[in-house]
This record gives C-alpha cells, sequence and structure tokens, in this order.
C-alpha cells in the first residue's frame, strides 16, 4: 500500500469540542486544540505513553506502549496514526520517501473513566497501567519464603525511575543514585499521599548513609 497511512479511529459520543490532552515524556500532560485553519498535518500532536479527551462526566483514556502521533478532527472521534509508506520525499527534511517499514507488534490500553475533579492531571490509575505497559512484571519466586510484613513498598503515586552506580574515577565507588518520580494527580485521587521513607527500604546490611541531593517543588 504505496501512499498510504495507518491509522486507528475511535467513534464516541464524547463531546469535548476539538479539545484533547497528550503526555510530555510520560511526565506531564498538556492541552492540545485542532485547528481547522491548518492542515491536518500540524494538527497531529506527539503521543509517547497517554492521550485522553473528556467531556463533563466521561474520560476515555488510550495508552500507548509505543510513542505514536494523534489528533482529534471531530468531536468525540480520535485518529491514532500507526506508520505510513510514502514513495517520495514530503519535503520535511528526510530528503527520500518513507520505504523502510518493519512488521511491528503495537500495544494499547482504552481506558474509560469518571471525568477527574482536575483536567489537566492524568488520573493515578492511567499512570500506573500505563507504566505496566512500558515497564512489564515478570515474577519471579525465591526459594526462600518471605513474610509480607518484612517487605516494604513505595507510595502508591511514586516509581522508581532508575537505580545506577556513581562512576569516579578510580571506579571503587559503591555509593549508588536513585532517582524516583511521583506522579501529578487530581485531588480527587484514592492515594494515600504518604511521605517516602527511604530508610526503610533497605536493611541496615545494605545501605551505611542515606543523602537526599536533589528535590523539585512545583511553584505555586
Amino acid at each position: 500500500m504505496d501512499n498510504h497511512e495507518l491509522v486507528m479511529r475511535f467513534y464516541t459520543d464524547i463531546y469535548n469540542n476539538g479539545e484533547f490532552f497528550t503526555d510530555l515524556n510520560g511526565l506531564q500532560m498538556s492541552r492540545r486544540k485542532y485547528y481547522d485553519k491548518i492542515p491536518i498535518q500540524g494538527n497531529v500532536y506527539p503521543m509517547p505513553t497517554i492521550m485522553y479527551f473528556e467531556d463533563d462526566k466521561t474520560r476515555m483514556n488510550i495508552l500507548s506502549a509505543q510513542p505514536l502521533g494523534t489528533t482529534n478532527r471531530h468531536s468525540g472521534v480520535v485518529d491514532v496514526f500507526l506508520d505510513r509508506r510514502l514513495m517520495q520525499d514530503d519535503e520535511r527534511g528526510l530528503a527520500q520517501g518513507v520505504k523502510d517499514n518493519r512488521l511491528t507488534v503495537e500495544t494499547f490500553k482504552v481506558l474509560l473513566e469518571t471525568k477527574p475533579f482536575e483536567s489537566e492531571k492524568a488520573s493515578l490509575k492511567s499512570q500506573i497501567d500505563s507504566l505496566k505497559q512500558l515497564n512489564p512484571v515478570y515474577l519471579m519466586q525465591s526459594e526462600t519464603r518471605q513474610s509480607k510484613s518484612e517487605i516494604s513498598f513505595v507510595p502508591c503515586d511514586v516509581h522508581l525511575l532508575n537505580l545506577r552506580k556513581i562512576k569516579t574515577e578510580t571506579n571503587e565507588s559503591d555509593e549508588f543514585s536513585l532517582f524516583f518520580h511521583r506522579f501529578g494527580t487530581s485531588c480527587d485521587s484514592n492515594c494515600e499521599f504518604n511521605s517516602l521513607r527511604l530508610g526503610e527500604l533497605f536493611k541496615d546490611a545494605i545501605v551505611n548513609n542515606l543523602e537526599q541531593t536533589a528535590s523539585h517543588k512545583k511553584k505555586k
């Protein structure tokens, strides 16, 4: 199918008046709007992981395991651009056609929920479900049983981004950096916003000292 685009389209009865939201690198949401005065290619926005649209009662989330493009040409109708094949240059900087298409598996999840209190924040459930798509959980069983009382968990609105060793000139450091991300959720979230106590996550035999080096709080 030369010179064609493959699009997944959703038809709903959600009257959103051409307004929708997409995420910025999975960290925060940005409000989008379809403008009739510019062509459709100018109305396609990147959707790294999440997009949603809503009316005064219902919100529909589309969670993607791969970055794609999306737009909302008509109220309640959403397009997700999956792939395209061009035989000539589209004069957008590539200087050639798009002919190297490969068969790929693309994964999505559609989540319908009651409209949260705040429009510009993804719900906690949608963000957790998105993480499950991006980082599938692999269940491993230990030969020795461990009681639940010995296991510590981070709060439900906190995600472990990275754990890496700090590199030094001698490369003999035993220090590690631990990066957390706290979700920005609406006020009607059911999550208990507890403090993150790093000292309770590790045993004394593993970690001797913990030091907070960076923290970002949004200014009011």
